[in-house]
C-alpha cells in the first residue's frame, strides 16, 4: 500500500480519475469540489461547495495486507444558498460507495463499505456556512507484499 493516503485515493476516485475500467465511477464528482484533510481557503475552483475526506482511524493487520479503516466526510457550502447542494453532493458521495461492488485503485482493492454515520446535516459553521456530515468504513487489501505483511491474493 506503499504510504500512500486512502483519502487521496478516495479522492481520484470519486473524481473519476481512476484507470481500472471496473472501477470507475458512474458519474463522478467535480475533483475542483474534493479537498484532504480539513476546509480550505475558499478559491473559486471551489464553486462554493467543499467535500472534505479526513482519515479518522486505521487498524492494521500484524500479517495480512488487510487493514480496516474509518473516513470522515464533510460537505460544507460557502453560505446557506448552499445547503441543497451540499446535503446532494453528500448523498452522490456517500451513496455511490456505500455497498458497491470491489474498488481496484492503483495496488490496491477497497472492500466491504459501509457506514456507521449516514448523511445528515450538523449546523452551520460561523453562523452561515452549512456543513453535512457521514463516515464511511471500508477494508482495504493490498495486492503485492508489503515490508513484513503479505497479500491475501
Amino acid at each position: 500500500m506503499a504510504n500512500r493516503s486512502v483519502v487521496h485515493d478516495l479522492r481520484e476516485y470519486l473524481g473519476g480519475i481512476t484507470n481500472a475500467p471496473d472501477s470507475v465511477i458512474d458519474v463522478a464528482i467535480p475533483i475542483k469540489h474534493i479537498v484532504v484533510g480539513g476546509l480550505q481557503q475558499w478559491l473559486p475552483k471551489y464553486d462554493s461547495i467543499q467535500v472534505i475526506l479526513k482519515e479518522i482511524s486505521g487498524i492494521a493487520n500484524p500479517k495480512w495486507l488487510r487493514d480496516e479503516w474509518t473516513i470522515g466526510v464533510q460537505v460544507i457550502g460557502e453560505d446557506r444558498a448552499n445547503y441543497m447542494d451540499c446535503e446532494s453532493i453528500l448523498g452522490d458521495v456517500i451513496y455511490s460507495l456505500v455497498g458497491s461492488n470491489t474498488i481496484y485503485i492503483a495496488d490496491r482493492a477497497y472492500v466491504q463499505i459501509t457506514s456507521n454515520q449516514l448523511p445528515q446535516f450538523v449546523g452551520y459553521l460561523d453562523n452561515s456556512r452549512p456543513v453535512f456530515s457521514s463516515t464511511l468504513n471500508f477494508v482495504v487489501e493490498g495486492l503485492t507484499d508489503e515490508y513484513n505483511r503479505k497479500a491475501l491474493c
